[in-house]
């Protein structure tokens, strides 16, 4: 036996691993397993506020993931980025029961503002595999990757640059996801309209969350997504049955893709409403 073999067997083995680096997500995120973050991203930019190498250790199984994804259209769309970003700065995420806060914080917050829900999405994932830190990371990841510079946070991108509203993004849409994990079995609801958004948003996650992100985007007012942008970027969402004129329709005049909460075609300038 070589010395090296010799020293990969006296290696001590590694400590079990910590749950969940904190991460971030679009708009705002809140990445808290066992330690937390709050995330805003923009469609062009977003933004962290990051809880580094959280204290805690993965020591329980069974868990659940939870994803739930909101999007909101502008009449609530200024108070919640409002809201969110004071709620950043204010909760704690150093423990379970903390992060256990957030999370009632944070879905009682979409509760109140359920008037202005236009699409939704729940999923899911239960883990007794130990899975839970790597999945709720990669979750938060592929939310991250759908836009690029951070504005708020531990990566902040100071050579971004400064957003303006454009008349074609029209009066602008939100969406809110969260990411969570929790000892406590979770059920997958369908969102088909408001009412059962607001099912989903009622989630108990119980007395103790050991994982949490929240991302919102756009976190800025002057940072516009239209209902046509929200279903490109967010094709899983679905819209709610009683969601009103959103989406992306076909200009009349030139046929061109339009936002339909737009009174004109951005393409051509013809009024799309008579």
């Amino acid at each position: 036996m070589t010395e090296a073999e010799r020293a990969a067997l006296d290696r001590p083995e590694p400590a079990e691993p910590r749950w969940l680096r904190a991460a971030g997500v679009w708009v705002v995120l809140f990445s808290l397993l066992m330690g937390g973050t709050w995330v805003s991203r923009r469609r062009r930019r977003w933004a962290r506020l990051a809880f580094e190498d959280p204290p805690l250790e993965a020591s329980r199984t069974p868990i659940w993931l939870q994803r739930i994804s909101i999007g909101f259209d502008w009449t609530v769309r200024e108070a919640l980025q409002s809201r969110l970003d004071e709620l950043s700065r204010t909760l704690r995420f150093d423990s379970d029961a903390d992060r256990a806060e957030a999370t009632h914080a944070v879905l009682a917050l979409l509760r109140e503002h359920m008037g202005g829900a236009r699409y939704g999405l729940v999923r899911v994932w239960p883990l007794d595999d130990g899975s839970g830190p790597a999945r709720l990371e990669a979750h938060a990841t592929d939310l991250r990757a759908r836009f690029t510079d951070e504005t708020r946070g531990t990566r902040v991108n100071a050579d971004a640059p400064e957003m303006r509203a454009r008349p074609e993004e029209g009066p602008g849409m939100l969406v809110v996801s969260l990411l969570f994990a929790s000892y406590e079995a979770l059920t997958e609801v369908e969102i088909r309209d408001r009412p059962s958004a607001r099912i989903a948003v009622s989630v108990e996650p119980g007395s103790r969350v050991p994982g949490l992100d929240v991302i919102w985007s756009p976190a800025e007012a002057d940072d516009r997504m239209s209902s046509h942008e929200l279903e490109r970027f967010y094709p899983e969402l679905r819209r709610m049955d009683d969601a009103g004129d959103v989406g992306s329709l076909a200009c009349p005049h030139c046929g061109a893709p339009r936002p339909a909460e737009l009174a004109f075609c951005p393409h051509c300038g013809s009024p799309t409403r008579a």
